[in-house]
């Protein structure tokens, strides 16, 4: 019908003519701001970033880019707030750092960047001498601003969270620390006190023995001997127990002596595949422990022979 045809050929007008539609936009923002960026340009190549950007700081960088283009201004730059004042963030053309002490000391057309009533920093326009920002550049300032507020949110965000990580590292680092003196003390103790004691202990018994069996009383002498053989028992007890708090072999000459000296003394095949250097002493210990009860769970729930593998790089160690 009429209808159709007078609808189709709307349609192919229209097609026909969107690429010179395209262009004739681009003409006019040409025309109304020269070699600058239109800002819905601006705007749209912002935008297309964002979910490329690998962190804050470099989008800041393309934010003052942006601006820049936007407006055709001599020079951008974007601000952050710290505790004495403002510090450059980005700027285009690049600049020297430096720090301001607050908005009003920064120079050209000032728009601060905020979020839920916090002031997070500013964005500076210098425009070209004997020019000023159309109200259209005021906006697109404006709108930039807004999305620098939820980038520089982020990014202290970000910057509070990596600061707590580390702090939490430190904290479990103290905390690892502490326990591995107390374990060497309490090592020190069992060794240099109560395995002395026993020690001591076993020899008064074993003379007594002899004495008794030598004055005939045989009964007494097997009795003396049975506790003194108790007392070796308590001393090789105390002895594995100062081991497996802190093997003084591990701190004398590392993991690899240590793991190899627990495989012949154990009542199963061991096998140690590979060797490695020293490392500091808390990552020795933990892997010590890793390593002591995963052969003891398989001498518990699996069959012999058992195999540990060892191997390391410049910035890692894997058992």
């Amino acid at each position: 019908s009429d209808v159709v045809l007078a609808v189709a050929a709307t349609t192919l007008v229209a097609i026909l003519f969107e690429p010179v539609r395209v262009r004739a936009q681009q003409v006019a923002n040409r025309l109304v701001y020269g070699q600058r960026a239109a800002p819905y340009e601006v705007l749209s190549e912002l935008t297309k970033s964002l979910p490329n950007a690998e962190e804050e700081a470099g989008l800041l960088a393309r934010m003052a880019t942006q601006l820049r283009a936007g407006t055709g201004a001599d020079r951008a730059q974007v601000w952050l707030t710290t505790d004495t004042g403002l510090t450059l963030a980005a700027s285009d053309p690049t600049a020297a750092d430096t720090d301001a002490g607050g908005i009003d000391d920064l120079d050209g057309v000032v728009i601060p960047i905020e979020h839920d009533g916090a002031t997070l920093g500013a964005l500076t326009v210098e425009p070209a001498a004997g020019t000023q920002l159309r109200p259209a550049e005021l906006r697109l300032a404006e709108d930039l601003a807004g999305s620098a507020a939820l980038v520089v949110r982020k990014l202290r965000l970000d910057e509070n969270l990596a600061r707590t990580a580390d702090e939490l590292a430190s904290s479990r680092r103290r905390l690892v620390s502490a326990q591995d003196t107390e374990l060497r003390r309490l090592e020190r103790r069992l060794q240099e006190g109560a395995v002395q004691d026993v020690v001591g202990l076993k020899v008064a018994l074993t003379l007594a023995a002899r004495t008794a069996h030598d004055e005939g009383t045989t009964r007494t002498a097997d009795l003396l001997t049975t506790l003194a053989d108790e007392a070796q028992a308590a001393i090789d007890e105390i002895h594995a127990l100062a081991t497996g708090l802190y093997p003084a072999i591990l701190e004398a000459e590392g993991l690899d002596t240590a793991i190899r000296t627990m495989a012949t003394t154990a009542p199963v095949p061991i096998t140690i595949d590979g060797t490695i250097e020293r490392h500091p002493p808390d990552i020795e210990l933990a892997a010590f422990y890793c390593i002591s009860e995963a052969v003891t769970n398989a001498m518990k729930h699996a069959q012999p022979p058992i195999t540990i593998t060892l191997t390391q790089t410049p910035t890692t160690l894997t058992f």
